[in-house]
């Protein structure tokens, strides 16, 4: 049986080929080339040049004109997983904003607790009460 990685990776290195041309390169029926890429997301008809501009290299999904990988794959690469020092939920920031600190917060609140805990009264709002 033929391997369905072998179509995915065929047509990403051969984006402007027809499945008409695959079928005959995998001996099989288009049917079933196009039946593959569409389980695995990708696109089931041949590709313009002006279309191969604009898919991103990292995915292949749609990137914005102009830039160089989708927004998608940008987030993967600029953000990061966090636990909250104080509460201990998960959130993603931005790496760069988030290696000037040691610790890391999901918001204001959090960090105002943490502080108070931490450092005493003097970073906790007038009238908060103590957990």
């Amino acid at each position: 049986m033929l391997n369905q990685l072998a179509v995915i990776n065929y047509r990403l290195d051969n984006p402007r080929q027809t499945l008409q041309q695959m079928s005959r390169e995998f001996n099989v029926s288009r049917e079933w080339i196009r039946q593959i890429l569409k389980a695995h997301h990708r696109p089931t008809r041949h590709i313009s040049q002006a279309q191969l501009d604009r898919i991103c290299p990292v995915c292949g999904g749609v990137k914005e004109e102009g830039s160089r990988i989708c927004m998608k794959c940008w987030n993967k690469s600029t953000h990061r997983d966090y636990t909250c020092a104080d509460c201990g939920k998960k959130f993603k920031r931005l790496i760069s904003a988030a290696k000037r600190n040691k610790h890391h917060f999901c918001n204001n609140k959090c960090q105002g607790h943490w502080l108070g805990i931490n450092f005493g009264k003097k970073y906790r709002k007038k009238g908060a009460r103590d957990d």
